[in-house]
């Protein structure tokens, strides 16, 4: 298996049980978006603005004293790979009518049309990363002056969207939580920069507000992009106090445990085929950050059950999924796409959930991929979640039952 040249072979080889799941597995209790929108989450309310994904203030001070040979190597990627300010502003504004290639019609061209998106959001994750680690405060500044003059410029509000041309929506996606969650990382911890603040606030609020505006198509109304557009939501409903925002969260957590099968199959992503075990993960990704989010604000979201379902059973499938993809059986579908598990991005979830729950196969596979870096969607995982101090991490995890 692929995952095995990045020491991740435990996970895959430990293969005992084969789950064959069918074509024809219904969805549970699927919600439409009307559904959604009749959900009563009133109960759900942003509770403290200045708690974002993770504890800052304590991982600086745990960061400074730490011994842990993955840590300390995860300090230095950051410090190898923090930018100058001057370089993070030279990357262009999206101040403009964004369209993008497609994706799967015209890769070329979107791995070109990409680059600068790619760059803004490695630039954001990059910089907050190195405030966490470096303890200086530059890096922090920079990422509130680069994305003051966005949000001057007032960029990302405006992008092309049609039913069959959506990869310019899916791709503001990225860039509003990268954004959005190194925001959160710095916001309030450096000193004079209130009114720029207040700036950025207004704006990630608005251009949130407006990309959950659309619904997208009968997929992408309530499939892994609606997991993204949650996250994006939650992370600026928490930090500008904006509940309806932070409900758009809520209900996709609710949303993926109606519809989850008997086995904890996201049904919406088994659809894709050959690459339904890629995107199984992929939507956990998103979920798992989201629910992480609505937790911190005390919400005991982990231990949500819906028609019998939490969304340990989500985890559960996927590490099934991943560690015997022969088990998907699809019609028409010789085998999985395993390209994914090659790139350590994937598996940023895993630190998170291990800052929680006791997995030894998630560790497994987490402790082949360290330290684990996502561009967007959480930045340093590693740097932010891991404590090799297992019996302090232990002391802190909730149960999963």
């Amino acid at each position: 298996m692929a995952n095995a040249r990045r020491g991740g072979a435990a996970f895959i080889a430990g293969a005992l049980v084969v789950l064959a799941i069918s074509s024809a597995s219904p969805p549970a209790r699927a919600l439409s978006v009307e559904q959604r929108a009749m959900l009563d989450l009133d109960a759900y309310t942003v509770r403290d603005p200045d708690r974002g994904y993770f504890d800052v203030d304590e991982r600086r001070r745990y960061l400074a004293t730490t011994d842990s040979p993955v840590l300390r190597a995860a300090i230095e990627a950051v410090s190898a790979a923090a930018p100058a300010c001057v370089a993070a502003r030279r990357i262009p504004k999206i101040d403009f009518r964004l369209r993008m290639p497609a994706y799967y019609t015209e890769p070329e061209a979107w791995r070109e049309a990409i680059k600068p998106i790619f760059a803004f959001e490695d630039m954001m994750s990059t910089l907050a990363g190195a405030f966490v680690a470096l303890g200086d405060p530059y890096h922090g500044r920079c990422l509130i002056e680069v994305l003051h003059e966005w949000a001057t410029a007032d960029a990302l509000s405006d992008f092309h969207y049609e039913e069959s041309d959506r990869q310019a929506w899916y791709n503001v996606e990225d860039m509003l939580f990268s954004a959005a969650l190194a925001y959160s990382v710095v916001r309030k911890r450096i000193p004079g920069t209130a009114p720029m603040e207040h700036r950025i606030d207004a704006w990630l609020r608005r251009i949130s507000h407006n990309h959950i505006r659309i619904r997208g198509g009968t997929d992408s109304c309530c499939n892994n992009h609606f997991y993204r557009r949650a996250l994006h939501a939650t992370t600026v409903g928490i930090l500008t106090g904006d509940d309806e925002l932070f409900r758009f969260g809520v209900s996709a957590i609710h949303s993926a445990l109606s519809e989850i099968t008997e086995n904890g199959t996201l049904p919406r992503e088994y659809k894709r085929g050959r690459l339904a075990v890629h995107y199984q993960n992929y939507a956990t990704l998103y979920l798992v950050f989201v629910a992480q989010l609505i937790e911190r604000q005390g919400y005991d979201i982990f231990n949500l059950e819906i028609a019998g379902h939490k969304l340990a059973d989500v985890i559960d499938r996927t590490v099934k999924m991943m560690r015997s993809p022969e088990s998907v059986v699809i019609e028409g579908v010789q085998e999985q796409n395993l390209h994914f598990m090659d790139d350590r991005q994937y598996f940023a979830w895993m630190e998170v959930w291990l800052s929680r729950f006791d997995d030894p196969e998630i560790e497994a596979t987490a402790a082949g991929f360290r330290p684990i870096f996502n561009r967007s969607a959480g930045g340093f995982t590693t740097l932010y979640f891991y404590r090799p101090d297992r019996e302090a991490r232990e002391s802190a995890k909730p149960s999963r039952d």
